[in-house]
């Protein structure tokens, strides 16, 4: 991997290294080396398996938000619109749902679960409705 920083997404354990990781959110990083040493790669594992599929708004172009797929801890796949409002804070209540749901997390860089869904661009868009029916 050349390309640093980037988040990568891996449905599945992948090798790195010689050595098997665990599926899920990735950042691939830089740190300060020491000294005039180059910047040394990291690789943090954020989260189980979690994927923008969709940007989604309503009718009239507001309401933004994402749709998530991600894989809980009993392998299930969860679908999830997320309205992109609930990044506005701290982002507690995006986490609760996901955790809820089951997903996997670290908790020391569960704030970077956060800032890997609000990268991530796609030109998939869906319609969002806030009410069923005619």
């Amino acid at each position: 991997m050349n390309e640093r920083p980037t988040w990568s997404c891996y449905d599945d354990a992948v090798e790195r290294h010689g050595k098997k990781v665990p599926a899920g959110v990735w950042y691939h990083g830089l740190k300060d080396g020491k000294a005039d040493m180059p910047p040394i790669p990291t690789d943090t594992w954020i989260c189980g398996p979690l994927h923008v599929e969709a940007t989604t708004a309503n009718q009239e172009d507001g309401d933004h938000g994402r749709l998530l797929r991600y894989r809980n801890v009993s392998g299930n796949w969860k679908p999830w619109a997320m309205p992109m409002q609930m990044l506005a804070g701290d982002g507690v209540e995006v986490l609760a749902v996901l955790l809820a749901d089951g997903l996997a997390l670290d908790r020391k860089n569960k704030g970077r679960i956060l800032d890997y869904i609000n990268s991530q661009f796609t030109r998939k868009r869906m319609r969002a409705a806030t009410t069923t029916g005619w």
